[in-house]
């Protein structure tokens, strides 16, 4: 078979290849979920890809017109051969990442690493002394004198993969087992065939054959696999969320109880921080703090404000008329020890915004506006926001019905107090907002009454 014909049947098998890793990497590009096994199987079809456009590109700058011919085919031909042990060690990964729970042993990486390295040295040598291939004085390329010594190296990568593949046969499924060994076994096949049919690009086909039928198989049951795990971890973490928040409900219920005296309280400063942050957002106020994601850990943060006062004393907690200095002291503690067992709680689940929004509730809403509250005597806009509502829908609810140490006062008067006190004890805005909702409030109040 002549040099003419072979060029033209390796371009168009090398085309082929081309189409097809393209055709893999856009499917898998436009979904791609960061997940590394997908990852690597990019960059196994990228450097096939890479592969066979340089090979193309060989065929494309033989001869020595134009100039810039020879620098071309250099380079490309260099690159065609540092393909390979990368294909070889990214599919490597890409069986570890399939692998998992489990992992391929170091001593295979190891030992491929070596292989790669030794194969490299004999590539830096191949433009000087033509050891794996050589450029004729008219810019053809021709194989090298030690040639056999690259097809030694092919044969060890492969060799390798299948060891590795087959050390760990049970871990497969029947289908990845076989399109697995195909990585390794067709290109060794190709290689032979194409000592008998020199020029033609069959090993690039049987790579590129090869990853398809991982692309088919192995990945396809790959994502089943990614799935399934998912959706079992989501839903533990949505049992694990809902166990944690029923947890700390009741013990908020059981402050509350000890505290108050009255089942709705909780619920009701719930559907007040609701009621206010919606109405604060609708109006256009705090807008970049306000997401729908921020109101929601909000409202389930704010049953647990007052969790800290678990660690104060009935005698205190219960205490019918007024608190000493000293008592008054120990009840201020309620907000930190609230943020700490918070922190201790809800810190475990690993999600940080949601503990930081409880924490902040539970820690600052007996701040002041005007700075003259506890426990640090922050002012103004250094309150976080979620404590600054919790404030006004805690006080509100406190004034209108019954607790140990006072009487219930009759909704105008409590309306009145919180009016008065904005600029001092509450954010103006807020207030301002708060009185937007105030037929809202009532039907809250009459509907969860004690």
């Amino acid at each position: 078979m002549n040099r003419e014909i072979t060029n033209v049947l390796s371009t168009g098998l090398d085309l082929y290849s081309c189409v097809i890793c393209l055709f893999m990497i856009f499917s898998m590009g436009r979904n791609i979920k960061q997940r590394k096994a997908s990852i690597y199987f990019i960059l196994v079809c990228t450097t096939v890809l890479i592969f066979n456009i340089s090979d193309i590109s060989n065929w494309m700058f033989e001869g020595t017109s134009p100039a810039w011919h020879v620098p071309a085919l250099h380079i490309l031909t260099f690159i065609y051969y540092l393909c390979v042990p990368f294909a070889f060690l990214f599919i490597l990964r890409y069986v570890e990442e399939y692998l998992k729970p489990y992992r391929i042993s170091k001593i295979f990486f190891t030992i491929s690493h070596i292989i790669s390295i030794l194969y490299a040295i004999g590539l830096i040598l191949s433009p000087i002394m033509g050891f794996y291939y050589q450029i004729t004085s008219d810019n053809y390329y021709t194989r090298g004198r030690f040639n056999f010594v690259s097809t030694i190296f092919f044969g060890l990568f492969y060799l390798s993969s299948v060891i590795t593949i087959l050390y760990n046969y049970k871990y497969f499924s029947r289908k990845a087992l076989f399109s697995f060994l195909s990585f390794s076994l067709l290109p060794i096949l190709m290689n032979i065939i194409q000592l008998n049919f020199y020029g033609l690009s069959l090993v690039n086909s049987g790579m590129t054959i090869s990853i398809l039928l991982i692309f088919m198989n192995s990945h396809k049951d790959l994502e089943e696999r990614y799935e399934k795990t998912e959706k079992e971890v989501f839903e533990q973490e949505k049992k694990l969320i809902t166990f944690q928040e029923h947890t700390i409900h009741s013990l908020a219920d059981l402050v509350e109880n000890r505290d108050t005296q009255t089942g709705y309280h909780a619920k009701r400063t719930s559907i007040y921080v609701n009621l206010l942050a919606n109405q604060l957002k609708n109006d256009g106020y705090y807008t970049e703090i306000l997401t729908d994601e921020y109101i929601s850990k909000m409202i389930k943060s704010a049953p647990m404000h007052d969790v800290g006062k678990i660690v104060i004393s009935d005698t205190i907690l219960k205490k019918p008329g007024p608190l000493t200095s000293q008592e008054f002291e120990i009840i201020k503690t309620h907000t930190t020890e609230g943020a700490r067992i918070l922190t201790d709680i809800i810190g475990f689940s690993g999600d940080r915004e949601y503990m930081k929004v409880s924490v902040d509730m539970a820690q600052y809403h007996h701040e002041w506006w005007d700075g003259t509250g506890y426990p640090f005597g922050l002012k103004e806009n250094d309150i976080p926001l979620c404590a600054r509502i919790m404030a006004v829908a805690d006080v509100f609810d406190a004034l209108v019905f019954e607790r140990i140490y006072k009487e219930p006062l009759p909704t105008p008067e409590a309306f009145a107090i919180i009016k008065k006190e904005s600029g001092t004890h509450f954010d103006p805005i807020i207030v301002e907002e708060f009185f937007k909702t105030k037929e809202e409030i009532l039907r809250i109040i009459t509907t969860y009454r004690d």
